[in-house]
């Protein structure tokens, strides 16, 4: 995603959605609450991973029952992974960490999505 620029992470639904898009300021979501946006956080879960080369995303579903739905992906970077998932609507970044009782029923792809290997 090198030379991209920024990219946005949103919860539409019960999917994922990550987007080329400028950072915006804070701002109030009524009764919802309030959304804050900082810069640069040392220790940001993704903080680590600027700069890094993506080497495999794999999609995580929620299986449960009858519900099979895409909730997130896992990222490997040459120095570790992130799972970044959308659970009740908000983004949640994991590194290895288990999620508690909803981990159960997320479910890796086995295939990894590879890059273009054309030249």
């Amino acid at each position: 995603m090198d030379g991209l620029g920024p990219v946005r992470f949103h919860t539409p639904g019960d999917g994922l959605s990550l987007e080329i898009d400028q950072p915006h300021g804070p701002y109030d979501m009524d009764e919802y609450g309030h959304t804050t946006v900082e810069d640069d956080l040392p220790d940001f879960p993704m903080a680590r991973f600027v700069g890094q080369q993506i080497l495999s995303v794999r999609e995580i579903r929620y299986q449960r029952g009858d519900y099979d739905f895409a909730v997130g992906i896992t990222v490997q970077f040459p120095d570790g992974t992130i799972r970044i998932l959308n659970l009740a609507d908000e983004i949640v970044l994991a590194h290895g960490q288990h999620l508690g009782p909803v981990e159960e029923h997320l479910h890796e792809a086995t295939t990894p999505t590879s890059q273009d290997a054309s030249p």
